[in-house]
């Protein structure tokens, strides 16, 4: 479903000029964001203004879509949807979302899916290699840390793990900053 939404906005970047013919699914946020730049800088002396609005709409949803395409392979579905509400109750620019019925229905069964509680697959892998790692070794003198750059993730991860290990490890959260300088 959100690839569809995303082709939506493919089609009309491409029939405008402002993006080649790749796959759809192969376009991320990074190159869309240096696109629409260059489109900014320098737009098609041809295009009206209209059309140039629409454009940087589209360049803008598609950023999100693409965005939340890749939290949803790399993090799972609970938290690229728990990302996609935080966005629209903050106002992002989601408007474009919000009206779309495909991407209501989407919402939806993103909404079904963790409210069953199920783990990502990648969180269910984590926690059985964890399980078989304390089984074999002895856990008072085994440590392990996990990392994840999503906080919705550590929450899945936390609770995935506070319900697999049978009192093999105490699994903690901590949340970092990262420092720049």
């Amino acid at each position: 479903m959100i690839l569809d939404l995303i082709n939506t906005h493919v089609v009309q970047l491409r029939a405008a000029g402002v993006i080649d013919n790749r796959d759809a699914a192969n376009w991320s946020p990074h190159q869309l964001l240096i696109l629409r730049t260059k489109f900014s800088q320098a737009p098609p002396p041809n295009i009206p203004l209209e059309k140039k609005k629409e454009i940087h709409k589209s360049f803008a949803a598609l950023v999100s879509l693409c965005h939340v395409s890749k939290m949803l392979w790399s993090h799972g579905i609970k938290p690229a949807h728990e990302s996609i509400k935080a966005k629209l109750k903050e106002g992002h620019s989601w408007n474009f979302a919000s009206k779309n019925q495909t991407f209501r229905d989407a919402m939806n069964m993103m909404q079904k899916i963790s409210s069953e509680g199920l783990p990502s697959p990648k969180v269910q892998k984590l926690a059985e290699v964890l399980v078989d790692h304390f089984h074999k070794n002895d856990s008072k003198d085994s440590r392990v840390i996990i990392f994840s750059n999503f906080r919705e993730s550590v929450n899945e991860i936390l609770g995935s793990l506070r319900d697999s290990g049978g009192g093999l490890f105490r699994p903690a959260q901590f949340i970092g900053q990262s420092s720049t300088g």
